[in-house]
Order: structure tokens, then sequence, then C-alpha cells
């Protein structure tokens, strides 16, 4: 999957995903703290873009801890999408979890 310049900045060609993924929603929680919270959007969407179909419980989980960073109130449109990714991210990481079906 073709990274970002966004992604390209902060990582190295031979990243995991998992890794990568992991880093970006790190730095994504050090720019919500910070109060740049355009900058921290973008870095988690660019973080589950990463992860895509894979259903890596980590990376969920500090997306979540974001997710929680930057509270009910916002509601900007950047927030809406992350949320909604968020969301689809969730299902495939149920469907993972809960195996083929029978």
């Amino acid at each position: 999957r073709s990274r970002s310049p966004l992604a390209r900045g902060y990582l190295h060609a031979g990243s995991s995903t998992a890794s990568s993924s992991v880093l970006l929603l790190s730095l994504a929680i050090a720019f919500a703290q910070a109060e740049q919270l355009d900058q921290a959007v973008a870095m988690a969407t660019e973080a589950l873009s990463i992860a895509g179909d894979q259903p890596i419980r980590r990376v969920r989980q500090r997306a979540e801890d974001l997710r929680r960073m930057l509270g009910p109130t916002a509601r900007s449109s950047a927030v809406r999408d992350f949320d909604e990714q968020l969301h689809e991210f969730d299902s495939t990481l149920e469907r993972a979890i809960a195996g083929p079906a029978a």
C-alpha cells in the first residue's frame, strides 16, 4: 500500500504495518495533546488507512485512545470521517475475531 507524503515523513520503507500504524497513532495523540487537532486527525486517518483490512488490536486501542482525547465535542468533518473509518476498522476486527462463517 502506498503511503502518503504525511506518513513518508515519519516512517521508513521497511516499517511493518502494525508498527507504522501504532507510530502514527502515537504521533496523532501527541498532536492532540498539543491541541493540533487537524494534524492529529490526519495522522490517525493515515494510520487506519495503512492498517487497512488487517485487524490489529493495538492499532484499534491507540485509535480509541485518541478518539477519547478528542472528546464528544470534536465534530469537524475530519473527525466524523475518522469516526467512520474507526467504525469500519472495528467491523473488520470483529469479523477477524469471529473467524470464518460456518
